[in-house]
């Protein structure tokens, strides 16, 4: 081609194209998250837990599912929201949200035997 590029050096400039697109985009996610406990925190702030609870669960509860969405791995974030769901005596989400975050660790359970085994 005119500019000496070959088809290698094509799959290269794509492949770093993909690779900052990719990077900005986990950079928007990172932002969102610090975001998210950023308002928690600020709900939360010098409230001991049940008063916070009461006062502003609703909000925080918003705030930590958000955050969720963006790390849903984060178990800290998990245990937040079960002392959350129990202060504010919702115990129906409560038990969903145990029997779902259950249930996304079983799927796990077991992908490295194989791997530990051989």
């Amino acid at each position: 081609n005119k500019y000496g590029r070959t088809n290698l050096d094509a799959k290269a400039i794509n492949v770093l194209d993909q690779s900052m697109a990719d990077a900005t985009l986990n950079k928007t996610d990172v932002k969102r998250y610090r975001n998210e406990t950023a308002e928690i925190l600020k709900f939360c702030a010098g409230l001991p837990p049940n008063v916070a609870a009461k006062r502003n669960g609703a909000q925080v509860l918003l705030h930590i599912n958000n955050a969720l969405t963006l790390t849903p791995g984060e178990v800290e974030l998990h245990t937040h929201k079960v002392h959350l769901l129990a202060r504010m005596k919702r115990w129906a989400d409560l038990a969903a949200h145990c029997e779902t975050f259950a249930a996304e660790v079983v799927k796990l359970d077991g992908v490295f035997v194989d791997d530990i085994e051989n």
